[in-house]
């Protein structure tokens, strides 16, 4: 799906960038699907991998286009009230990893507050947005409120911030 000019300057992922488009998929998927999880929470992220942890922690990431992808976060979690925390965690203690390391996948459902979700595939939506973000097509105005877009700023941190604080 992505370009070709993408395809050719990024053809081998870094694991560490690897863990974070992980990371984003499933934070934008839960957006986009279950946004009660989200809204107007604090979100705590486990990730076994510490430089994502350090690139969500600090709102940097090395490549620009991946730098793209942060500033996304950000959007949700402005457009969500949330606030997302990552958190590392060993590899062995991480309950994902079972599921990769292993053949014993598709799982029919999983739970949360006791009540069962299905399992469904990757949206195409969600793929689409994903190459928009990275490649820089996305329109953010058309997805978030666009009268507020021009009055707010994002700093490194992830966060936004009112036009009028950045200028001080």
């Amino acid at each position: 799906l992505l370009p070709h000019h993408f395809q050719v300057e990024y053809a081998e992922l870094h694991i560490n960038y690897l863990e974070f488009i992980t990371a984003w998929i499933m934070l934008v998927w839960i957006f986009l699907e279950f946004p009660e999880f989200l809204r107007n929470k604090r979100v705590l992220l486990k990730l076994d991998s510490q430089v994502a942890v350090a690139w969500l922690l600090n709102g940097r990431v090395p490549s620009f286009p991946f730098y793209r992808l942060m500033i996304f976060i950000a959007f949700i979690e402005w457009k969500m009230n949330c606030i997302i925390m990552p958190v590392w965690i060993k590899g062995t203690k991480n309950p994902a990893d079972a599921l990769t390391r292993k053949l014993v996948w598709n799982p029919p459902v999983f739970r949360y507050r006791r009540v069962k979700y299905p399992i469904r595939p990757i949206p195409l939506r969600l793929l689409r947005i994903f190459i928009q973000v990275l490649t820089g097509l996305f329109d953010y105005s058309a997805f978030f409120f666009p009268a507020v877009l021009p009055n707010i700023s994002y700093n490194r941190r992830g966060r936004f911030l009112p036009l009028e604080v950045c200028r001080i």
